[in-house]
């Protein structure tokens, strides 16, 4: 973990890991032992944890994520997320017994009108790892 644990150069307190490859079954290493206790170990070495995940619909990703930390908060993009998705997203996360601590919501300002499920990053995300 230390070696890809980047530190800010703005606060030394401040740490990131990025994703780095793609690996092969992402759902298959995110549900393994050894998440779990990395997870375990950062726990009591940091104030707060956050996980970027994939959107909640479609991937099992960010609901494997959330059972194991404290909560969830929802990003939904203003004027382009359906309700329907956002509902069965909140549903998502109560099956899996993931607190949900807030929702942010994103694309006020400027935002052009149209239709981003925000799947388009991930599906060429899991398309590489299946190539």
């Amino acid at each position: 973990v230390e070696q890809v644990l980047q530190r800010s150069p703005i606060d030394d307190s401040l740490c990131i890991i990025t994703a780095g490859q793609i690996p092969p079954d992402p759902t298959k290493l995110l549900s393994s032992r050894r998440m779990q206790t990395l997870i375990e170990q950062w726990h009591p070495q940091y104030d707060l944890v956050i996980y970027d995940s994939p959107p909640v619909l479609g991937l099992a990703d960010s609901t494997l994520l959330a059972n194991l930390t404290d909560g969830m908060v929802l990003v939904v993009g203003l004027g382009s997320t359906d309700r329907n998705a956002f509902t069965q997203a909140i549903d998502a996360l109560k099956v899996a017994s993931a607190p949900l601590l807030g929702v942010i919501a994103n694309g006020v300002k400027g935002y052009v009108p149209g239709v981003y499920t925000g799947h388009s990053y991930y599906e060429r995300y899991y398309k590489q790892a299946s190539a």
